[in-house]
């Protein structure tokens, strides 16, 4: 680029251009959570003293519904410290914090704070009969007031279903900017900035610098997606997308990391999307095109010269893709496939991994195509994969769709939309499309926090006092909607 000689009498094309989707849709949600009462474990953290009485740690045990504590002893509360003996009853629940329970062996040993003890059995009656109208357990008195019993009536305060169904209007719009100018050279050198649109949106999508000619390729400097994402193809999409797509707007349950392979085929090296990198594109040879990026690290803005790094999370992200368009009779044929990887700093967590490949057959007026994916994320997410199959047919100004795109993560959770299309073109870059879609997900059950004001997932209670369930939530949604498409 530096050897050619300067050009003159050259000019810019000061392109622009974009899009805007106005949706308007109706639909309902059914949003299950379920917690099971087996296999239950309750988890004390920052409880644990040391023969001086300071806190060292934090201990787990076994919990066990039972019917009645016949037979079994019952702690009593010491200096306001509830005592746990070896398979001893903790009816009782304090909600001043964990500091008040104190964990204890048979020979009044203290637990040491990096022991887990498996042993430990806690049962909790389930019975109603001594709770008092103030839900403090009759036997109780003074000894420990504030206490909270039957821990099944929480549970089951949390298996609910709640239904949902209403309507909403998502506006999706984007403004770009592309000039170029094409030296006497041959080559071409380019500017790409995106503005978000949207009525709550008013920041940078992508912005990047581009240097190709037809015997060069191309060379992407900036702000974008990875040469494996860019070369990646997928079934045929009509109407709202749902691979990689618009659908969580509108049914808010669905709002996952739908940039994972549970929910796109088109992913990034742990979801960093749009970071600066450099990438290469090479001409098409007979059909082929290979592709290849490098990004320093995760940021997603101006990145600095570092002296130390770290800080970073993530590191030498490097992606490859290639992708094969021929016309075989007639039948036009188009392949792709990717890889990508990066480094994570802490060598305890894996490095994450994108993988993935697809294609579309295109033959007369039908299109099929379909891709799959596979994400690693490390400690910090759940792996996934997924998959998209679609077909798409031309009728003079109309195109009908069918989609479906199926995800699925490591520890069995699973993500599912189906989607039937239909669009007109109504002149120049304006289409009119109707769609309906199913959605459903499958999520694990994350922590119930014992003596929370509000028994959810993740909710804040009492410190340190939690209940891991092996429950799930499970979300059906339906949705009907139609928009109107401005492209230009």
């Amino acid at each position: 680029v530096a050897a050619a000689l300067p050009a003159t009498g050259q000019e810019w094309n000061l392109q622009w251009g974009g899009y805007m989707n106005q949706h308007i849709a109706f639909g309902s949600n059914d949003h299950k959570t379920t917690v099971s009462l087996d296999d239950l474990s309750y988890r004390v953290t920052d409880a644990d003293r040391d023969g001086t009485g300071n806190t060292t740690g934090g201990y787990s045990a076994t919990v066990k519904f039972v019917e009645s504590l016949t037979g079994l002893t019952v702690p009593t509360a010491t200096n306001g410290i509830i005592h746990i003996a070896d398979d001893a009853v903790i009816a009782l629940l304090t909600a001043v914090g964990a500091d008040n329970i104190e964990a204890v062996l048979n020979d009044n040993t203290a637990i040491d704070g990096a022991t887990t003890v498996d042993e430990f059995t806690v049962y909790v009656e389930v019975g109603e009969s001594n709770i008092n109208e103030e839900g403090k357990h009759r036997n109780a008195g003074d000894t420990a007031p504030g206490i909270y019993a039957a821990l099944h009536e929480r549970v089951d305060a949390v298996n609910k279903s709640v239904k949902a169904s209403g309507s909403g209007m998502v506006n999706d719009s984007e403004i770009h900017f592309k000039p170029s100018v094409t030296l006497e050279n041959g080559l071409t050198f380019g500017a790409h900035v995106e503005f978000e649109g949207g009525a709550h949106q008013a920041d940078t999508d992508e912005s990047y610098l581009t240097i190709s000619s037809d015997s060069l390729g191309m060379f992407i400097i900036g702000s974008e997606n990875s040469a494996g994402y860019r070369m990646m193809v997928a079934a045929p999409s009509v109407g709202l997308g749902i691979n990689s797509g618009s659908h969580p707007d509108l049914l808010p349950a669905f709002g996952y990391a739908w940039r994972a392979a549970s929910g796109s085929s088109y992913t990034e090296v742990g979801g960093n999307n749009d970071i600066m990198r450099v990438s290469y594109h090479t001409p098409s040879l007979g059909g082929l095109t290979l592709g290849v990026s490098y990004a320093p690290d995760g940021g997603a803005g101006n990145e600095q010269l570092r002296v130390d790094d770290s800080d970073i999370s993530l590191k030498d992200i490097i992606d490859v893709g290639a992708k094969f368009t021929q016309s075989l009779g007639e039948a036009n044929v188009t392949l792709a496939a990717r890889y990508g990887t990066g480094k994570n700093n802490d060598p305890k967590v894996k490095n994450p991994r994108e993988a993935g490949f697809g294609m579309q057959v295109g033959f007369g007026a039908f299109t099929v195509g379909g891709a799959y994916s596979d994400s690693e994320r490390g400690s910090a997410d759940k792996s996934s994969s997924g998959w998209s199959l679609g077909a798409s047919y031309n009728m003079d100004a109309w195109t009908f769709g069918i989609e479906t795109y199926q995800g699925e993560y490591d520890d069995g959770d699973d993500q599912s939309v189906s989607k039937i299309a239909a669009s007109r073109n109504l002149g120049p870059g304006v289409t009119w499309d109707l769609y309906a879609l199913t959605a459903s997900s499958t999520q694990t059950q994350g922590e119930l926090v014992v003596g929370a004001a509000k028994q959810e997932p993740g909710a804040v209670g009492a410190k340190g006092l939690t209940l891991d369930s092996t429950g799930k939530i499970d979300v059906d949604g339906t949705l009907f909607g139609t928009s109107i498409k401005l492209k230009f």
